[in-house]
């Protein structure tokens, strides 16, 4: 009978019949490391306890040895008498090769003899997973408004090697965004990160038109040859293309103006803000929408270069006496679809003399006083008072109208007048 000396040389023992009970107790039958990076190791020890009452040994371990490379074995047993209550250990050790699930078995037999047979089996069941020790981060990015036809500075997305030990070289599966809106670019290929060590990818955005873009990279990252053993990531990738135009002014006063005389143009300025020619354009609406207000232009069809301008120039020719009110509303695009463009408006008023003058508000409070006028007790008897206030013809000037009024009162009459006081303010 062969006696292995230490757990790990022997791939395995067969299990036979043993002719004495050896009183041996294990603390676990199970050792589940969970995730452990890639290329790094965990460790967990499985306690042996003597649980008889007298000495056991000198002990001989008889296989004990994972059969797979990812899991190892040491221990402190063989060879040794335990005492009464007396424990050894084995201690295993989990190393993944790559990402992913591991699973194996450790069988052995401690026997107090030189003799398998008189030994007791056991058996440890080992199971651990690969993580590659790499994170992505950001994996999102939003490019917000981005000039169509121009490259948007770059995002990027940093690879980080979190693990204690070298990771590489690096293979990088796909990644590369599905529309040609977006684009990728990296330095990780072939590169073997050291721990803590970084690599990126850059992102881009070149919108091909007005409107909102969406798309995702997705890549493995594998310190292999084979995708299976890397980890996969997606980045979110979002981005609006604005056409690079602006419009102004937005707002065109033309002020007081001859009846039935055009006035104008006032002129609002297209611009192409981009670094890029943006057109050829098409304009979709601008016509002001009653017959006062008039419109042209002459950027219709035309490819407007990096920093250029084209015109819609606004006249005004009142039909009548007033004040006249409008808007341009129009969208300006460099395809044949208005839903690529941009939307503008422009306010327009004017006055067709003469215009009305602008009032301002009065508040006016009235005071009361009662005067009675008496006759003099002769046949008759006249007494003038003064009358002033609102709704007597205009003098032309600021000076409160004065109406000058006589009343005869025969002798003893009475005549009662309530004089009310305006005060304005």
């Amino acid at each position: 009978m062969c006696v292995v000396g230490s757990v790990g040389v022997s791939a395995g023992s067969p299990q036979v019949a043993h002719a004495v009970d050896t009183a041996m107790a294990i603390s676990t039958t199970t050792a589940a490391f969970g995730p452990v990076s890639v290329g790094s190791s965990g460790s967990i020890t499985v306690t042996l306890t003597n649980g008889g009452a007298v000495p056991f040994g000198p002990i001989n371990i008889f296989g004990g040895a994972p059969p797979t490379a990812e899991f190892g074995a040491s221990q402190n047993c063989q060879g040794v008498t335990l005492s009464a209550g007396g424990t050894c250990s084995i201690t295993y050790t989990f190393t993944p090769s790559g990402a992913g699930a591991f699973n194996d078995t450790s069988s052995f037999t401690i026997s107090p003899t030189a003799s398998q047979s008189d030994g007791e089996d056991f058996s440890v069941a080992l199971s651990g997973t690969g993580v590659n020790p790499i994170t992505a981060a950001p994996v999102s990015h939003d490019f917000g408004p981005t000039p169509v036809g121009s490259a948007s500075a770059p995002r990027q997305t940093v690879i980080t090697n979190t693990g204690s030990v070298p990771f590489g070289p690096i293979n990088i599966f796909g990644g590369a965004p599905p529309t040609a809106e977006f684009g990728a670019s990296q330095n990780c290929q072939g590169v073997t990160l050291p721990a803590g060590g970084t690599c990126s990818i850059n992102y881009t955005f070149t919108p091909s038109g007005a409107g909102t873009f969406n798309d995702t990279s997705s890549f493995t990252i594998s310190p292999t040859a084979n995708q299976q053993d890397g980890t996969d990531f997606s980045v979110a990738l979002a981005g609006t293309g604005a056409a690079p135009i602006t419009a102004a002014p937005l707002s065109h006063d033309f002020g007081e103006r001859t009846v039935g005389v055009a006035a104008g143009p006032l002129t609002t300025v297209i611009t192409n803000t981009g670094s890029v020619p943006f057109g050829p354009i098409n304009i979709f609406g601008g016509a002001p929408p009653t017959a006062e207000f008039g419109a042209s232009q002459n950027c219709q069809g035309v490819t407007l270069p990096a920093g250029g301008t084209c015109s819609i120039n606004y006249t005004f020719t009142p039909s009548g006496a007033g004040v006249f009110n409008d808007t341009s509303s129009f969208t300006i695009s460099d395809t044949q679809s208005q839903s690529d463009g941009v939307d503008f408006s422009v306010t327009l008023t004017g006055c067709g003399a003469p215009c009305p003058v602008p009032t301002s508000s009065t508040t006016t409070t009235t005071a009361a006083t009662t005067t009675t006028l008496l006759g003099s007790g002769g046949p008759s008897a006249t007494t003038t008072t003064q009358v002033s206030g609102r709704g007597l013809p205009s003098t032309g000037s600021s000076t409160p109208v004065v109406a000058w009024a006589a009343f005869a009162l025969a002798g003893g009459a009475a005549l009662v007048l309530t004089t009310r006081r305006r005060a304005r303010s």
